[in-house]
């Protein structure tokens, strides 16, 4: 079987994109990230697939970082699915390299190997069939023993996250842990998974010092959503709903999980809802991009023509005018869910 190498210019986003741990499965891109190409990868490149191909099975994937004239191998997925087509797995997450988070390797700095050879071109990604004088090296260092080399990779199941004596006696500072929390991670200020996990675990402490209330629910599900724990996040943002049942943010985490779940109609009537209750047109950007998910363009349009903040569509990369010029309109994709919940609760 041939091999994948993928370049990844930035090192900074490895963490919380190529090897983060959602919901028990990691995605890679092949494609440059925030932009909407017919096809990640032409897997026609592999011998063994065609232009009909669809998915590959079974490839192993290296990642590779730009330095200077060459490249350095900084983690790789033992094996992976190799999608032609950009799975669209939530608002926030996407990619057409899939694997198991068990498969998945970050090298610990003092484990990566500079002055790899790599030949992209204008292109993300190389395919290395096994007759390249490359490949045995290649799968050399995919094949090292993790017990020996370590993974940097934070895993779900491998995080524990303490709360202090008071903290856990506490709904008030339990309450500003969160805050500060969710407001990390809104900002992409988190540095891991660990993070994440740190705000769900709070969350449910909170939930159980203070159930009356729909701030600790909704922290957990935005937690979950973040994670791809969407049948938890779900439940919880249904008894903060239960709680309060006009709040548009809390309208607005539930859509977001129903994209998820790959309920995008009602996410998107949802996003309209939440809009409705708070008269916060980021809703109905959020809104256009999911009608835009589901192919209807002419709906996309109509909505975010409602959006009278002309900063918030451009730092969504909307363009009304190109997007009536041009169909299908693509710019909308590239826009982060993070943006949105950025402020946490409103009281």
């Amino acid at each position: 079987m041939a091999l994948l190498l993928v370049s990844v210019p930035d090192p900074g986003t490895l963490l919380l994109n190529e090897f983060f741990d959602y919901d028990g499965c990691c995605y890679g891109m092949s494609a440059p990230r925030g932009t909407d190409p017919a096809e990640a990868i032409r897997l026609e490149d592999f011998y063994e697939a065609t232009v009909r191909t669809e998915q590959l099975e079974n490839v192993p994937v290296l990642f590779l970082v730009p330095e200077g004239e060459s490249y350095t191998a900084v983690g790789f997925y033992r094996r992976a699915q190799i999608h032609r087509r950009l799975l669209r797995i939530s608002l926030f997450m996407e990619g057409n390299i899939r694997a198991e988070a068990g498969e998945a390797v970050l090298l610990p700095d003092r484990q990566r190997v500079t002055g790899v050879e790599a030949h992209f071109g204008d292109r993300c990604y190389e395919v290395v069939e096994t007759d390249d004088a490359r490949y045995e090296a290649f799968m050399a260092l995919i094949s090292r023993d993790v017990k020996k080399t370590g993974n940097a990779m934070p895993r779900y199941d491998r995080i524990d996250i303490s709360i202090s004596p008071a903290e856990k006696r506490d709904a008030g500072r339990l309450r500003e842990r969160c805050d500060r929390l969710a407001a990390a991670l809104m900002a992409d200020e988190c540095r891991d998974l660990a993070d994440i996990k740190s705000l769900e675990v709070c969350a449910d402490r909170l939930t159980v010092l203070n159930g009356r209330s729909a701030d600790g629910y909704y922290y957990q599900a935005m937690a979950c959503y973040q994670m791809g724990q969407v049948k938890k996040g779900m439940k919880a943002i249904e008894r903060a709903l239960r709680l309060e049942p006009d709040s548009g943010d809390l309208m607005a985490m539930k859509a977001s999980l129903l994209v998820s779940m790959g309920h995008a109609p009602e996410a998107a009537d949802l996003f309209h809802q939440a809009w409705m209750a708070d008269a916060d047109e980021d809703y109905l950007i959020l809104e256009g991009r999911v009608r835009m998910l589901m192919g209807r363009v002419d709906e996309a349009y109509e909505t975010l023509k409602q959006v009278t903040d002309q900063t918030a569509l451009k730092e969504a990369g909307i363009d009304l005018r190109d997007m009536k010029r041009k169909w299908p309109f693509i710019g909308v994709r590239g826009f982060s869910i993070k943006n949105i919940f950025g402020r946490g609760r409103k009281n």
